[in-house]
């Protein structure tokens, strides 16, 4: 029987992160004591969500009846499917509304998160059009048609769904393929800007909370109680920990001070328990994750490998990055979960499907660098 190589950096790395992230996970949820009562529940969803994810990845890394060239050729069902799954959200008695955004689907024991699979399908639908198309993408009525059935189509689906931070770290993925397509830079560049340019409009125009939100990180509101009163309460909790950090469990901040402590203000409170010395650990352990799966999409054997490991580590990268950096105020607050420590059964599960799918390209890729 042939031996299976997957890529041993980056499991080792993917698991590090999903102990930690637990652990973390663990410390922040201790502040459901007084808020409401549900520790043991938070924990265990969580836990489940680990457990099942960890599952997942395992079986796509080392199942040798899975083979991710398969998905090429099923790329289209799975995001016309994803697509169907997102839309249940406007479905009365599925559609789940919380804080005036319809993001999530009940279905019955649990909550799902239809955007975390349909980030994924749109890379891997994506990555098969860009191997596909070759060079004819050096055409920009290529580009303009391969980009509009796919981000466009994400974008009206999250745009309606009030969910403008999934969609940010699909377009900004969506670059990075296309970057390393047969495309023009000239033209992928281009589109980018009009894209933002539109964009930004239609957030000045109809999502006025997230215009709030870009003014509040200008610093011209002056909304101490309003609009900068969480970003505030982050920056405070950072600065808190200090160098080493209050210890594990000790934050103060978590305790009803700084809100969404259990999902995109999670870094903030692992900075206060862990101090600076432990927020760089977090960052170079992404930095690492990140670097390790762009060594695994330059050694795979095709094209649509090496789209399809860029695209689905851009996911990871860019919205953990985006997460921390917004926490520091370097970016607007996006409100999207910390990959691996953030509260999520979806986010946890979709993160591992993740790892899992690039394992499972390294298992087929060249000799290791």
């Amino acid at each position: 029987m042939k031996k299976i190589r997957i890529d041993k950096p980056f499991l080792v790395l993917t698991c590090i992160l999903c102990f930690i992230g637990f652990l973390l996970f663990f410390s922040v949820s201790l502040g459901t004591l007084e808020s409401t009562g549900g520790f043991l529940k938070t924990v265990a969803k969580q836990f489940i969500a680990l457990a099942l994810g960890l599952g997942v990845m395992f079986t796509l890394a080392y199942s040798n009846k899975i083979d991710y060239r398969v998905l090429k050729y099923l790329s289209l069902w799975l995001f016309l499917g994803s697509i169907v799954f997102e839309l249940l959200v406007f479905v009365p008695g599925l559609g789940l509304e919380i804080n005036g955004a319809r993001r999530w689907v009940d279905i019955g024991f649990t909550t799902l998160k239809p955007s975390e699979f349909l980030k994924i399908t749109t890379i891997i639908f994506l990555s098969a059009l860009a191997a596909e198309y070759g060079t004819k993408l050096k055409k920009i009525t290529s580009l303009v048609l391969v980009m509009s059935i796919t981000i466009g189509v994400v974008f009206l689906l999250l745009f309606a769904t009030k969910d403008i931070g999934s969609f940010l770290v699909i377009a900004l993925s969506t670059l990075g393929v296309l970057y390393l397509s047969k495309a023009k830079n000239l033209h992928i560049f281009g589109l980018a800007g009009l894209g933002v340019s539109g964009l930004l409009l239609l957030v000045f125009l109809f999502r006025r909370y997230a215009w709030d939100r870009l003014v509040s990180f200008s610093g011209v509101s002056g909304d101490a109680l309003g609009n900068d009163f969480q970003i505030n309460q982050s920056l405070y909790t950072i600065g808190s920990g200090e160098i080493f950090g209050r210890g594990f469990g000790q934050s103060l901040q978590k305790f009803a001070y700084l809100p969404e402590p259990l999902t995109d203000s999670i870094f903030a409170v692992t900075a206060e328990e862990w101090g600076y010395f432990g927020s760089c650990i977090i960052v170079l352990l992404f930095l690492a994750l990140v670097m390790r799966g762009i060594n695994i999409a330059k050694r795979s054997k095709d094209l649509f490998g090496m789209y399809l490991v860029t695209g689905l580590i851009l996911l990871v990268g860019t919205q953990s990055f985006i997460n921390i950096a917004a926490m520091l105020k370097l970016f607007p607050l996006s409100g999207m979960p910390l990959h691996f420590i953030s509260q999520g059964g979806s986010a946890l599960l979709g993160t591992l499907i993740i790892c899992g799918l690039i394992l499972n390209v390294s298992r087929h890729a060249k000799k290791k660098i």
